[in-house]
């Protein structure tokens, strides 16, 4: 055998290597993406869960609803309390935004849901009223998405 046979067999093999390995990066970066979107899928669902146990204290609901169709009637505690429901809620819709945007869906959720949510808040007074205040909390890209939401003329 000589030397440039030699030399021939530890390229092919060398490039055998590379390609085995770019084939075993693609096999973990699959993995990895669908064990992203598991990871992701359960801290939604224990983020709505947080956001749905609030209900379960007493007079939360109540202060929902009426926080939602006529915020003035509730006092300045009241409000507060209104106030973090509904950034809690919107934390969560923030944060599925962001890993949508990112192409990381969650199976817990669909799109659709998450608008008709935002919209059924949106539409009533104390939502508008929250939304104008603290719109200035959310990063540019889900502001522009509810904005765009809540005026498709935008």
């Amino acid at each position: 055998m000589n030397w440039d046979a030699v030399g021939a067999i530890g390229e092919l093999l060398g490039g055998l290597v590379v390609l085995f390995s770019l084939i075993f990066l693609a096999i973990q970066i699959r993995r990895h993406t669908h064990a992203l979107e598991i990871t992701s899928s359960e801290e939604a669902n224990r983020a709505f869960t947080a956001y749905a146990a609030m209900f379960t204290q007493p007079g939360i609901s109540r202060l929902y609803r009426i926080g939602l169709a006529s915020p003035e009637e509730l006092d300045a505690d009241e409000l507060i309390t209104f106030n973090a429901i509904i950034s809690t809620l919107f934390n969560f819709l923030a944060h599925s935004h962001t890993l949508r945007s990112r192409g990381i869906t969650s199976s817990w959720s669909s799109e659709e849901g998450l608008n008709v949510a935002t919209m059924y808040i949106l539409r009533q007074p104390g939502g508008q009223a929250w939304w104008g205040q603290f719109r200035v909390t959310y990063n540019d890209d889900f502001r522009r998405s509810i904005d765009r939401m809540c005026d498709p003329a935008a």
